[in-house]
């Protein structure tokens, strides 16, 4: 539904735009399809997914980012220290160091609002180096 939701807001907006369904974890696989991006955005994604998760997610989202493009995520804040669910910044610097290829451009607090609710989160921008 939502792939149809966005490919009906991009007719009516007449932009020429192009949807694909994968697998995030596999990630990876669309450098084997020979596909890169200067940009990629992660509305609350990586906040949900388990440590293992968000390190392959990472490994591959390192295979697809052109060198300097821009990985985009914005993620519930994480409410305590033993949680799993949301980010923090320390995770944040601590996944995407520069000594292997990333840089954290910029990090911001924010609201994640939704229907329902309202949670703190982080808009987090990290460069491809």
């Amino acid at each position: 539904m939502a792939i149809r939701q966005a490919k009906d807001k991009a007719n009516w907006r007449r932009i020429a735009a192009h949807f694909l369904v994968w697998d995030a974890l596999d990630i990876s696989k669309l450098r084997a399809a020979d596909l890169s991006f200067q940009t990629v955005v992660d509305s609350a994604m990586l906040h949900i997914l388990g440590d293992r998760e968000r390190d392959r997610f990472i490994d591959g989202l390192g295979d697809v980012l052109a060198s300097g493009g821009l990985y985009c995520v914005l993620g519930d804040a994480r409410r305590t220290e033993h949680e799993i669910y949301g980010i923090t910044p320390e995770e944040i610097r601590d996944r995407f160091r520069e000594v292997d290829g990333w840089k954290v451009v910029f990090f911001q607090q924010t609201i994640f609002e939704r229907r329902w609710s309202s949670n703190t989160a982080y808009f987090v921008g990290v460069q491809r180096q």
